[in-house]
């Protein structure tokens, strides 16, 4: 493959994890929460407003993958025909650091899932429960989409080093 395809394959990867993010977030955590909200004792009230972060979070950040990956490869392709060396190398560097960036958040978000999880036996009230469970969840969602977004990362950072425009 060569740079443009290793390029459209990431990005298409990305805006369908995107679609994943918003219909599982429509499809699955809104109603649950609605079903908190309507139902909730104080244990279920305290779970709403992470769950809650976790929907905006996942609305967000997939509605920006769908709405910029799948233009990202034809402006890489029109950048590269105009510099290809530069634009590698460029995109390399980008991808390193956003491999860091990634490396980075999947750790942090499993220490704030540790400590969601011991919070949960430091307190005896039910609404602060709630609450430690809900972050639990919102950690553990929030690692999970790391994971998937790393692991199409650390393929596409592997195909371009070892392309030969590297130099």
């Amino acid at each position: 493959m060569n740079f443009i395809e290793h390029v459209t394959v990431w990005a298409k990867g990305d805006a369908l994890q995107g679609k994943w993010m918003m219909g599982i977030s429509l499809l699955v955590v809104v109603p649950v929460l609605f079903s908190l909200i309507k139902n909730g004792n104080y244990l279920q009230k305290g779970m709403i407003l992470p769950l809650g972060l976790l929907v905006v979070l996942n609305l967000a950040y997939g509605g920006f993958l769908l709405s910029s990956k799948p233009k990202y490869p034809a402006e890489m392709e029109k950048l590269y025909h105009q510099n290809p060396s530069l634009i590698f190398k460029q995109e390399y560097e980008k991808v390193k650091g956003f491999d860091k960036s990634y490396t980075l958040t999947k750790y942090l978000w499993t220490a704030l899932l540790t400590l969601s999880i011991l919070g949960y036996f430091g307190f005896s009230q039910e609404y602060f429960q709630g609450l430690f469970i809900g972050f639990a969840l919102m950690f553990f969602g929030l690692l999970i989409v790391d994971v998937f977004l790393h692991s199409r990362l650390k393929l596409y950072l592997e195909a371009l080093s070892q392309s030969n425009l590297l130099g």
